[in-house]
């Protein structure tokens, strides 16, 4: 397995579409009312801009801080055209901030 942080630091944006099926998962999300989804394994951000602009407040966990950096930096530019808040913070099992109860988690490549 790549070491991810290592990977987004000579590149970048690795992934920058959504998964094919985001499309249909954001409709069911929508469907059930899911309004707030934590997206365990974030990377860069491609599936919370992609939930962002569908409306859902969106929060990102990730173990590579080169990943996080870039999904801050590409989601903040980005605020003035986003439907929904979003919150992005490396994943430390010790300390996992959020308070907040999620009803959805998902991982997706």
């Amino acid at each position: 397995m790549p070491d991810w942080d290592d990977v987004f630091a000579k590149k970048g944006k690795y992934f920058t579409t959504p998964h094919p099926d985001m499309e249909r998962l954001a409709n069911l999300f929508d469907e059930k009312g899911v309004r707030r989804i934590l997206d365990l394994g974030c990377g860069t951000g491609r599936h919370l801009l992609f939930l962002l602009n569908k409306g859902f407040d969106v929060y990102g966990l990730d173990g590579a801080p080169n990943g996080l950096e870039i999904a801050k930096n590409w989601l903040t530019c980005r605020i003035n055209v986003l439907k929904g808040n979003f919150e992005v913070d490396i994943y430390n099992s010790k300390d996992i901030r959020w308070g907040k109860l999620f009803f959805l988690s998902f991982i997706l490549f």
